[in-house]
């Protein structure tokens, strides 16, 4: 990192004082984020970076929200908010204006640390109110993650200590959760009816 603020003056470097998780870190980032645009990585995936011009478009037209992923999508589910939604998933995918965080955005950004997921508020907030995720022509990233990746919820930590909502959460369970909040009960069914994608 500070081989690369040499570089760049305007990269800042932040570091928790505890080890949050993975929950708890996406939910730091999207707090602390100052900028007209907030994009979470994650040092293990793959980046597309002859799509950048489309994401530069996309930020000119003022998007809200961009999907910066594709490969859970199948043909024609370009706008299809089941799809779009399991593809959020990824992390790395998330990119947004940070104008349309508030209060409550922030609040239940954090209530939901534990389902892994924090990062689906905003999409899932914007899609309450009717309004469309943009999708880039082109993706610019794509998961990385190996398949024998320990993705559990309680690496790092006491284990016996962790309360029950914690140590017995699962992938499908902190997504049911999170999904919880999508006020139409027709496309929460479809949501959760649509197969999980084995590349996620």
């Amino acid at each position: 990192v500070k081989a690369y603020r040499k570089e760049h003056g305007n990269l800042k470097y932040k570091k928790n004082a505890y080890n949050l998780g993975l929950g708890g870190n996406i939910a730091r980032a999207l707090e602390i984020a100052d900028m007209q645009y907030v994009w979470t990585l994650a040092d293990d995936d793959n980046y597309n970076w002859s799509a950048w011009p489309y994401l530069e478009e996309a930020v000119s037209n003022g998007e809200e929200v961009i999907c910066a992923a594709n490969y859970a999508l199948r043909e024609g589910e370009q706008e299809y908010i089941p799809a779009l939604l399991q593809q959020f998933s990824f992390v790395s995918c998330d990119i947004y204006k940070t104008s349309i965080f508030t209060d409550t955005t922030m609040t239940n950004i954090l209530n939901n640390v534990y389902t892994l997921f924090p990062h689906l508020v905003p999409a899932i907030e914007h899609i309450n109110k009717g309004k469309k995720i943009y999708l880039l022509p082109k993706p610019l990233v794509n998961n990385g993650m190996k398949p024998d990746t320990d993705i559990s919820y309680i690496r790092g930590y006491d284990n016996d200590s962790l309360y029950l909502k914690q140590r017995s959460m699962s992938w499908i369970t902190g997504y049911a959760n999170i999904i919880a909040q999508i006020k139409d009960k027709k496309l929460r069914y479809k949501i959760m009816a649509r197969p999980i994608n084995r590349e996620i």
